[in-house]
């Protein structure tokens, strides 16, 4: 299958258009909202400043402190959990601008944007860990990808740092671009990171699903390993799709609040 023809590798992060005015609301857990079209559920501690969401803007902002976790699963996390599931093969792209205040967490990671896959009847594992994982911590913006062709998956593939760069300074918006091709049973997965403007990383041949009926579903905001800083994280113009292309916002973002 042959790829789509890929915008430049370098080009200008100034959106276009009218700066939107942010008039955040709190979603709490369990509550769906919609952004940009996708469909989006709240996956939070349910405290006041947990999650803050504007629909109009595409904004959302998360925010974790010591102890915060999701009554779930008991564990550091404050998501956007995205209702749809994505297909196998063909082109799946996000798109969001991200900004960060407090301090970054020192845990052993703390994932902002992830595509997560449960397990299935026939793995033997209780819990996948996610195929694609945008990690903010220690210093650096980066990106790890895992995947296995077993139909039965018994243990979790180690993880593969495929990008790495520098954490933009507190309070700085950074914009990523994303497109990724999921390959569950054959090295035919594709992904290609921009960072404001910039092409980062360009894979091929890759294995980054789990071979599962079920692919994976998009999540945005901060799942972090047990740490007592205070942290929040903001996203503007929050974009999922399956069905078309966002390699325009390559070179022209949509303006920042």
């Amino acid at each position: 299958m042959s790829r789509h023809k890929r915008p430049p590798t370098g080009g200008t992060t100034s959106g276009t258009g009218t700066t939107p005015t942010l008039t955040p609301v709190q979603l709490v857990n369990g509550a769906e909202v919609t952004l940009n079209g996708r469909t989006f559920r709240g996956q939070n501690p349910d405290k006041t400043y947990s999650m803050l969401v504007d629909a109009a803007a595409g904004y959302g902002r998360v925010e974790l402190r010591q102890g915060d976790t999701w009554v779930n699963d008991g564990r550091q996390r404050s998501e956007f959990r995205d209702l749809a599931y994505l297909p196998y093969g063909q082109d799946v792209w996000f798109s969001y601008a991200i900004r960060w205040s407090g301090a970054l967490p020192t845990g052993d990671y703390n994932i902002v944007s992830q595509f997560n896959q449960g397990p299935d009847a026939n793995d033997t594992t209780p819990r996948h860990a996610a195929v694609l994982g945008v990690h903010l911590q220690g210093g650096k913006l980066s990106a790890e990808i895992r995947g296995d062709t077993h139909y039965s998956s018994t243990v979790d593939p180690a993880a593969r740092t495929v990008w790495s760069s520098a954490a933009p300074p507190a309070g700085q918006w950074t914009h990523l671009v994303v497109r990724a091709r999921l390959s569950k049973d054959t090295a035919t997965g594709q992904m290609d990171i921009w960072r404001d403007g910039v092409l980062g990383y360009s894979g091929t041949e890759l294995v980054n699903a789990y071979n599962d009926d079920q692919g994976p579903y998009f999540k945005f905001g901060q799942y972090r390993w047990p740490t007592s800083e205070t942290c929040a994280i903001e996203f503007a113009n929050v974009e999922v799709t399956h069905t078309g292309s966002l390699a325009d916002r390559v070179t022209s973002p949509k303006p920042l609040p």
